[in-house]
């Protein structure tokens, strides 16, 4: 089982950015990404893995993935850089609906957890107030943007990871 699988649409900037840094910041958490409409084994985008270089991050042995059903059954939280991406993935596999966020909605959640609530709590948590995602908080989309997209679209994962992932861990 992985705990928390991020998404996004080909597994080569957003999500593969968010994987290598949360398995960075928090070691103890296993963690995977995908792409919906995923290549399968390319390396990370080269604005994204220099945004990673520059965080002291090594991007060079990742690979993307398409997502498939089995992954999102294996996954105890799913995170998506848009909105769009998380509606493919309850047309896919409905039963993730308490499971699957966007990586904004899930921060701006966790900022309003009660105290002591952490990890699958958490989670079950979130579930539970069933918000309508805004599309407003969704990760902008680097590709082919060029180096300046890539920076904010790090910056933004970093932001939202910072408030993540202390209450999962």
């Amino acid at each position: 089982m992985t705990d928390l699988l991020f998404v996004c649409t080909a597994n080569i900037c957003r999500s593969a950015y968010a994987e290598v840094r949360t398995a960075m910041l928090a070691p103890a958490l296993s963690v995977g990404s995908a792409g919906v409409q995923g290549w399968v084994d390319k390396a990370m985008d080269a604005p994204m893995a220099a945004e990673l270089t520059a965080r002291g991050g090594d991007p060079s042995a990742f690979r993307s993935r398409r997502l498939t059903i089995p992954m999102l059954r294996g996954a105890r939280l799913v995170l998506t850089a848009e909105a769009r991406h998380r509606s493919v993935i309850l047309d896919d596999l409905p039963a993730t609906h308490a499971r699957a966020f966007t990586l904004g909605q899930f921060a701006a959640l966790v900022r309003e957890a009660p105290d002591g609530v952490r990890g699958d709590g958490l989670v079950a948590w979130a579930a539970s107030l069933r918000r309508p995602v805004d599309a407003r908080l969704d990760i902008p989309d680097p590709y082919r943007r060029g180096p300046e997209a890539a920076a904010r679209a790090a910056a933004l994962i970093d932001e939202h990871l910072a408030v993540v992932l202390p209450l999962l861990t």
